[in-house]
């Protein structure tokens, strides 16, 4: 599924399995996606590009070589995901700035280099929270994002972040995302 300048969507229940993408999102705002399985695809089960504010919930991307890889996209929402059995990365952020990534679970093993998230150049003040990582844990190439203590689970082989990043986090309207508090953050 590829889908380019197109925004204010609302998209749900689509399956894209073996493909080389499974959804390619460029150029693209303001959208809801959810409910998608995007897995068993040669490349990425989700590529967001230069796409901002969109939210992607209870969506499963597995088996793929990125389960989401989000390139030069800002202040989106990522909730409720599955991400897991994928090659390379489970999530891989690139030079994107202020999303949201709550309530997820992140599972990825397949080698010693594969990592559940990788948040590497240019991706800053992300906040991540009440999310599982029970594969190789988090890359932070930045230091500068902020990570919700609780309850975010982390297996005790996974990498996790350095404790300078970690923050104090209120879900104030019970939705299940998560907001650091800039008091309890040394970087925020």
């Amino acid at each position: 599924l590829y889908i380019q300048s197109s925004h204010n969507n609302t998209l749900t229940q689509i399956t894209s399995t073996q493909n080389y993408y499974g959804l390619y999102i460029q150029s693209s705002h303001n959208n809801t996606l959810s409910s998608l399985n995007a897995s068993q695809n040669s490349d990425y089960g989700l590529y967001l590009y230069s796409s901002d504010s969109n939210t992607i919930q209870s969506s499963d991307f597995s088996k793929n070589q990125y389960g989401l890889y989000l390139s030069s996209s800002h202040s989106n929402i990522l909730s409720s995901l599955n991400s897991s059995q994928n090659s390379n990365r489970g999530l891989y952020l690139y030079y994107s700035v202020s999303n949201s990534i709550q309530s997820s679970s992140f599972n990825n093993t397949a080698s010693t280099s594969t990592y559940d998230m990788d948040l590497a150049s240019g991706s800053t003040a992300n906040t991540i929270g009440g999310n599982s990582f029970h594969g190789r844990g988090v890359i932070d190439d930045t230091l500068s994002n902020f990570y919700c203590l609780t309850p975010s689970y982390f297996d005790p082989n996974a990498l996790e972040p350095v404790a300078s990043q970690i923050c104090s986090c209120v879900d104030s309207d019970s939705d299940g995302t998560y907001a650091y508090n800039a008091a309890s953050c040394p970087i925020g």
